[in-house]
Formats: structure tokens, C-alpha cells, sequence
């Protein structure tokens, strides 16, 4: 299961569902206010295998934390951020030409 940080919108659970993909949002759980390594922490005791975040200082802390969580996988997502359904069709347009292949341990800049 994925999970979604609070900047990425919740519109992108139906596209990642269309792809066989659970996902659930930061906000729908109550971890939206917390810090980034705290977030992959409480990710990684939910059972959660990925999270899709922006914030680039995530990019930052994911070096250290993925060391710690060797199991968990981040992506930095790279899509300009837009109002909810604007940003799932975008998202949805990346992600047919380019799926979304997460490697344990490691960030990942997607779209590439």
C-alpha cells in the first residue's frame, strides 16, 4: 500500500486504484502535520511500502531515513502542483507513459 503525503492531492487514489495500486492520504490517517522522517516512521509501521510526496526536502531526510527503513520506498513527485482534478489528469497523463516503479530503499524523481 501506498501512502499519499498531505501535498499530494487525494484526487490521485482513483488513478493509482485504476492501476491496481492502494493508496491512502496522510490527512485520512491524521499524520498530515507530521515531519517527514516521522511520516516514513509511522509509514513504515502502517504496513505502507511507498510514499508519494513534493516536498523536496524530503529529497533531503529520505537519504538518512531510507537507511533506516530499507523496506520503504519514496518518490518525489515533479508534477507542477494544480487544483484537484487539473492534477489527477496530469498525474494520469504521466503515469500512462510512465508507470510509477518504486525500489525499495531509494528516492525516486518521478516523472523522470
Amino acid at each position: 500500500m501506498w501512502l499519499l503525503d498531505a501535498n499530494i492531492s487525494h484526487h490521485v487514489r482513483s488513478v493509482l486504484a485504476a492501476v491496481g495500486v492502494e493508496a491512502k492520504t496522510a490527512q485520512e490517517l491524521g499524520w498530515a502535520e507530521l515531519r517527514n522522517g516521522e511520516l516514513e516512521a509511522e509509514a513504515v509501521r502502517g504496513g505502507f511500502t511507498c510514499l508519494l510526496t513534493q516536498d523536496v526536502l524530503f529529497v533531503e531526510s529520505a537519504a538518512k531515513s531510507l537507511k533506516v527503513h530499507p523496506s520503504f520506498a519514496v518518490v518525489l513527485v515533479k508534477i507542477k502542483q494544480q487544483r484537484g482534478r487539473t492534477y489527477r489528469d496530469a498525474f494520469r497523463q504521466h503515469l500512462a507513459s510512465s508507470p510509477i516503479q518504486p525500489i525499495a530503499g531509494q528516492l525516486l524523481l518521478w516523472p523522470p
